[in-house]
């Protein structure tokens, strides 16, 4: 009957053993776990660090993440200095609201410019589809603890294990943490980037919708902040080669966010300079069409630079 007692007394200590060997372990990962991947954490948590010293920043959901190369934009721009896009698929603006404006809203000071571009249908229906991708950053534990949720993890360190294991073998390897990303356009469509056969007919006919006043608000809460850090906002309205009824409402409720010199807004959505084969869907540029049309956003950010 005494083993018993000393078998548990012995797994206990063994339990307490690993979760001290685990919160010495994951301590310089930081947030790094908390993501829902490994390559975002990198992206977010460099602009969290290193904010200010950025040129340009793009944010928002895979029309930024696809359609935007940072560096091209600032190639056009003819600016120098670090650029980075953590532009994201799922990060719609409920997502955002939890993944970027926090980050945003630490920093005392902005990067040079912040480019936010979203798929306008983000602002009226969302598909099925669009709402997975959502769910997949809102159920984050990152997101779900801004949002004020306690989880395993705040309490049992060999709960963030797994998540920060990448991050802890770059760590032990000689890696940087937080490398600067090399790469341009971080991610790719969903048809790997390829030139698609487009036609430029209206989609069908949508119900009438209201214009999404949440998703909204998410825009207007990053405006004010902006003009609050008294930075540079460009809130970019995405070609879309596809006509869309409701493309003009959810354009004219973003108009009305512009509050000049600190908020502009860029309205691409007579596609100029673009054609189908610049395209990979209705909403996202390949990868020819992304470099083309972020050298041709760069020359317009730089003719109105104030």
């Amino acid at each position: 009957m005494r083993e018993f007692p000393r078998s548990s007394a012995l797994f206990v200590g063994l339990v307490v053993l690993a979760e001290l060997a685990a919160r010495a372990a994951v301590v310089p990962v930081g947030n790094l776990w908390a993501y829902w991947e490994a390559d975002a954490a990198v992206r977010f948590e460099s602009l969290a660090a290193r904010g200010p010293s950025y040129r340009l920043v793009i944010v928002g959901d895979s029309t930024a993440a696809w359609n935007l190369a940072p560096f091209e934009v600032r190639a056009g721009a003819g600016w120098s200095g670090p650029a980075l896009n953590i532009g994201q698929a799922g990060n719609f603006p409920a997502a955002f609201r939890c993944s970027t404006l926090p980050i945003l809203s630490s920093l005392g000071r902005w990067p040079g410019t912040v480019v936010a571009s979203f798929a306008p249908g983000q602002f009226v229906a969302r598909s099925a589809r669009s709402a997975g991708l959502q769910e997949g950053v809102l159920e984050s534990p990152l997101c779900r603890s801004r949002g004020g949720e306690a989880l395993v993890h705040d309490y049992v360190h060999l709960a963030r294990v797994r998540a920060a294991g990448r991050h802890l073998l770059r760590l032990w390897s000689g890696g940087a943490l937080l490398p600067e990303p090399q790469d341009d356009r971080h991610s790719q469509p969903p048809n790997g980037g390829a030139a698609a056969p487009l036609a430029a007919v209206p989609l069908a006919a949508a119900p009438e919708r209201a214009v999404d006043a949440e998703a909204i608000a998410v825009l207007r809460e990053l405006s004010a902040l902006a003009a609050a850090r008294e930075a540079r906002l460009v809130l970019l309205l995405p070609p879309t080669w596809n006509d869309w009824a409701p493309y003009a409402r959810v354009a004219d409720a973003i108009h009305a966010m512009a509050r000049p010199p600190h908020v502009r807004v860029v309205d691409w959505r007579d596609r100029r300079g673009l054609t189908a084969s610049d395209f990979a869907d209705g909403v996202h540029l390949n990868r020819g069409g992304a470099e083309r049309f972020s050298r041709l956003l760069g020359a317009e950010l730089a003719a109105h630079a104030p």
